[in-house]
């Protein structure tokens, strides 16, 4: 995301909307489960243009997921890099030259394959299967699960006590080859140690997970 904190078309802050750019930028990083990782302030190559770039990482622990955000220091509704003959008008303000937008974002995308089409994917292509470890853990009362499917396949993901016991089946269905992620809520069992499992065709693997209240 790259936006002007003078922008006048597209608000940075304010009243929470999808027209917001710190509300649309918290959805995300919320969705991904990421943190913020690093904030980087960007040389000031052109003084003259009035405004500076702040770039902000956010990634999530398992490095499977990233966003950057480019925070424009009075910046305006142009794009930054960009042929400034195109902008006219006081409602623009600033355009930054410190960057080439298109060279940053394509910096950025270049770095992961693209995801098969299809309903429940995201975030690569994977190779095989595997099962993640559910994040947070230990939780309380919800978690996320993520897992990688090499090929379309029948998927079963259940959780057990330790006795194996199936308390919860979270996905019972086929799916497409991709990342896959499914959130647990376990408000209804008791504190303690329980292990879900991935059952997809002939692929098992099960993994433990901790509840405390």
């Amino acid at each position: 995301m790259i936006h002007g904190i003078q922008d006048l078309w597209v608000p940075y802050g304010g009243t929470p909307g999808w027209h917001s750019v710190e509300y649309t930028i918290n959805h995300w990083v919320s969705f991904n489960l990421c943190t913020e990782s690093d904030t980087l302030f960007m040389p000031d190559l052109n003084p003259s243009d009035g405004c500076t770039i702040v770039r902000i990482s956010y990634r999530h622990p398992s490095g499977s997921v990233s966003m950057v955000l480019y925070k424009v220091i009075n910046g305006g509704h142009s794009w930054p890099g960009g042929d400034k003959s195109q902008w006219s008008g006081d409602e623009v303000g600033n355009t930054n030259m410190d960057i080439n937008s298109s060279a940053e974002i394509w910096n950025f995308v270049k770095s992961y394959r693209l995801p098969p089409t299809g309903v429940g994917t995201c975030c690569g292509d994977p190779v095989e299967f595997s099962l993640s470890q559910n994040y947070p853990n230990p939780f309380n009362p919800s978690t996320t699960i993520k897992y990688e499917l090499a090929q379309a396949a029948m998927v079963r993901l259940g959780v057990y006590d330790l006795l194996g016991r199936e308390v919860a089946v979270l996905v019972d269905r086929r799916e497409d080859a991709g990342v896959h992620q499914t959130k647990f809520d376990a408000s209804h069992l008791a504190s303690g140690v329980y292990l879900y499992r991935l059952q997809a065709g002939g692929f098992l693997q099960s993994r433990k997970l901790i509840i405390l209240r």
